[in-house]
C-alpha cells in the first residue's frame, strides 16, 4: 500500500456520499430519514463464528440475506451519527442531511425513551431494560449534545442540548474523579466506581479520556472550576501511564488531549498532544499509517486494521493534534490514514456493505478479515463507533479542519 498522499477534496466527499447513501440503504437506519433512530450495527451472518453469543447478548435483531441488524438504539451511535449528518448537510448544503440529523435528535429526546431526565444521563440502548451507564457512551452524549447546540442553536433551543449536555458533564466528572484512585487491579469487566453508578474504567482513556470530553466542552458553565480540576487531574495520571497504553489506548488520549486543549490555554495539555502523538507515531505502520489491533473486544494483529477500538479514533486524534500543533508529522500520518480509509471503503456494490466499513481489515489478505468477536472483528459493521467517525473525520479532512474546529 501507499504511503502518505495529497488529499483529493472530491475523492473525500465521494467517499462521505457513499457512507451516507450506506446509513440509508442497508436497514441499518430503518426508516431511513431517521426518524426511528439507528441501530448499533449489522452483523454479517457468512462466517461468523461469533454469531450465536451475538444473538444471545444483543437480543433483538432482525435477519435479511447474508446478514442481520442489531437492532439496540444506542444515543452515543445516535449522536455521532446525527452529527455526521447535520455537517453533511452543512457541507454539501442538503436538506437532506439537515432533515435527517434533525430527527434522530428527534428520536432520542422524543421517542426513545433512553434519556434519565433527574440526572441527564443516557441508558446503554432501547432495549436495556435497567439503568446501565457508560462512561465512554455518555461522555460521547454529553460532549456531542454540547457540539451541535453550539453549530445549531435551533436545535439547542428545541432539545435543551446545552442544559441535558452540562448536566451531564458534571456527572462523568465526578464519576471520573471518585474512581481514578481505585486500588482494584485494571481488569476488563472489574469497574471501579465505588458508588457503581458508572460502568467502565475510566484509567483507561477509552473510558476517561471519552467521559471527560463533555466537561472540557463545557464553556462558560458553572462547573468550570470543578472541570478544570478534574481533567487536570485526571491527565496528570494519564501523563504517568502513556508507557503503558495499548495502540488503542493512545489513540483515545490523543483524542481527548487534544479536545482539552482546543477549549483550554494550559500549555500543559499542548505538551500532552505531543507526548501522545509522538508515541503514536512510532507505533503507526509508515507506508499505510494503521496502529495494531490490541485491543481486548477484538482480534489482534499488526496487521490488522481495527476500524471500532483503534484505526478509527486514531485519524480523529491525529487530525486534531495536527490542526492544533501545525506539526508536519502529525498532518501527514493524519493523512495517511485516511488514505487508508478511502482505500478500505467497501466496494462491493451491495447495498448492505457497499460504502460502509466493516469493524476489521487484513492488509496482509488485502481483505476484510481477522476474525471475529461478539462486539468487534471483520463482522460487525457499526454505525456509531465506526462509520459515523471514519465518514465525519474524511468530511473535515474534506473542509481542511478537525473536530477540535467545529
Amino acid at each position: 500500500m501507499e504511503g502518505s498522499r495529497k488529499m483529493d477534496k472530491k475523492e473525500l466527499e465521494q467517499a462521505v456520499r457513499r457512507n451516507l447513501d450506506w446509513f440509508r440503504h442497508s436497514k441499518v437506519m430503518d426508516p431511513p430519514d431517521g426518524s426511528w433512530g439507528v441501530a448499533e450495527r449489522l452483523a454479517v451472518t457468512q462466517g461468523n463464528s461469533a454469531l450465536e453469543k451475538i444473538f444471545t447478548v444483543f437480543p433483538a435483531w432482525s435477519e435479511f440475506d447474508g446478514y442481520c441488524v442489531i437492532e439496540p438504539r444506542r444515543p452515543d451511535c445516535n449522536f455521532e451519527t446525527a452529527l455526521l449528518f447535520l455537517l453533511a448537510g452543512e457541507h454539501f448544503d442538503c436538506t437532506e442531511y439537515r432533515e435527517v440529523g434533525g430527527n434522530l435528535l428527534h428520536y432520542l429526546f422524543r421517542r426513545s425513551g433512553m434519556l434519565f431526565s433527574e440526572s441527564g444521563t443516557w441508558n446503554w440502548s432501547s432495549i436495556t431494560r435497567y439503568p446501565t451507564r457508560w462512561y465512554d457512551d455518555n461522555g460521547w452524549c454529553g460532549a456531542l449534545q454540547l457540539l451541535i447546540a453550539r453549530l445549531r442553536p435551533d436545535l439547542d433551543r428545541e432539545y435543551r442540548l446545552s442544559f441535558w449536555g452540562s448536566m451531564l458533564a458534571e456527572r462523568l466528572a465526578d464519576g471520573v474523579d471518585r474512581a481514578i484512585d481505585s486500588s482494584r487491579p485494571i481488569e476488563h469487566g472489574v469497574w471501579p466506581d465505588p458508588e457503581g453508578y458508572w460502568q467502565g474504567e475510566p484509567r483507561l482513556p477509552h473510558w476517561g479520556a471519552v467521559a471527560l470530553f463533555a466537561g472540557s466542552a463545557c464553556r462558560g458553565s458553572g462547573f468550570r472550576e470543578k472541570f478544570n480540576r478534574v481533567i487536570r487531574r485526571y491527565y496528570e495520571y494519564l501523563f504517568r501511564r502513556r508507557d503503558t497504553l495499548i495502540a488503542s489506548e493512545l489513540a483515545y488520549a490523543l483524542l481527548g488531549a487534544a479536545w482539552v486543549a482546543g477549549w483550554n490555554d494550559d500549555g500543559f495539555y499542548r505538551e500532552l498532544v505531543e507526548a501522545f502523538s509522538s508515541r503514536m507515531l512510532e507505533r503507526m505502520d509508515p507506508a499505510t499509517g494503521n496502529l495494531p489491533a490490541e485491543h481486548c473486544e477484538a482480534p489482534r494483529g499488526p496487521h490488522l486494521v481495527d476500524t471500532i477500538y483503534t484505526a478509527n479514533w486514531a485519524l480523529l486524534g491525529m487530525q486534531a493534534a495536527a490542526t492544533l500543533t501545525g506539526n508536519p508529522e502529525q498532518h501527514a500520518a493524519a493523512d495517511r490514514l485516511a488514505g487508508l480509509m478511502l482505500r478500505i471503503q467497501d466496494a462491493s456494490g451491495v447495498p448492505a456493505y457497499d460504502g460502509c466499513w466493516r469493524g476489521m481489515f487484513d492488509l496482509e489478505a488485502g481483505t476484510w478479515g481477522g476474525g471475529d468477536c461478539y462486539e468487534g472483528g471483520q463482522n460487525s459493521i457499526y454505525s456509531g463507533w465506526t462509520n459515523a467517525p471514519i465518514a465525519l473525520a474524511l468530511l473535515l479532512r474534506a473542509g481542511e479542519r478537525s473536530l477540535i474546529q467545529l
